[in-house]
């Protein structure tokens, strides 16, 4: 009964970290499209500012 009551109690252990990890994994990919929308905005204003420059330029 003693084995059986560690075993149970690194099972919880272990499907608690699982939980943590998975969680970890969804916060990060939310990160990453946050950070991958960033870019594209950064991108579309550098191409707006040359734009922009150019035709002062001209």
């Amino acid at each position: 009964i003693f084995l059986d009551l560690i075993l149970l109690l690194g099972l919880g252990y272990c499907l608690l970290r699982l939980n943590n990890e998975d969680r970890w994994v969804r916060d990060g990919a939310a990160r990453i499209k946050e950070l991958t929308a960033l870019r594209d905005s950064l991108r579309e204003t550098i191409r707006e500012a040359l734009r922009v420059s150019q035709r002062i330029g001209e």
